[in-house]
């Protein structure tokens, strides 16, 4: 009886959640400001069904653009919540964090616990060190959650578009003055904030 349940929660595995920006890209640049590579990241979502039950996924893509090989240690990234409480230890959950050779490119993926029940998941804050010829370079993003959209009609005035919920003359589910919704979610990875 109590396998039924957690079999329920499982049928359809996959990303919830809608972190953005998607993606976020900055350059890391060396002496002289010259740029070495290029890092970009991604919250994927909050990964529903095992393995990974609960975690939150962040993608990073690094092109080296210099002449020197570059790292970022899975050990030394960070991720904390809305209210700075920091996730629990991060692993690679795909791909592979090795060394980026010059002209190279490494992409991999990093899970992360969320430290509550209850987590404050509104807002991320991603770190990291780039570690490039003996030197450590720290960086960092933020990343904001988006609420799902609705697709909306509103044939009284013509009126057809998306909004987040709260368009002219609509609430989720319903319009009034004669119109219709139709809720959706797009792309599939953009659902409500989830609950552990």
């Amino acid at each position: 009886l109590l396998a039924a349940p957690l079999l329920a929660a499982c049928v359809t595995p996959g990303y919830r959640g809608n972190w953005q920006p998607k993606p976020s890209e900055l350059i890391v640049t060396g002496e002289g400001g010259t740029p070495e590579a290029r890092l970009s990241t991604t919250v994927l979502g909050y990964w529903r069904c095992e393995p990974w039950d609960g975690e939150l996924h962040v993608r990073f893509l690094i092109v080296s653009l210099g002449s020197s090989p570059l790292s970022v240690p899975v050990e030394r990234i960070e991720l904390l919540t809305g209210d700075l409480q920091p996730c629990v230890a991060p692993h690679l959950v795909g791909g592979e964090a090795r060394e980026v050779p010059p002209g190279g490119t490494v992409t991999f993926d990093v899970g992360f616990t969320p430290p509550l029940e209850q987590a404050d998941l509104s807002g991320l804050l991603l770190r990291w060190v780039v570690v490039m010829n003996g030197h450590e370079l720290p960086g960092s993003v933020t990343f904001q959650y988006v609420g799902p959209l609705y697709a909306y009609v509103y044939p009284a005035y013509g009126y057809v578009g998306w909004g987040y919920g709260w368009g002219p003359g609509c609430y989720p589910g319903w319009c009034w003055g004669g119109g219709t919704a139709v809720v959706q979610t797009l792309p599939p990875t953009t659902t409500s904030i989830p609950n552990r």
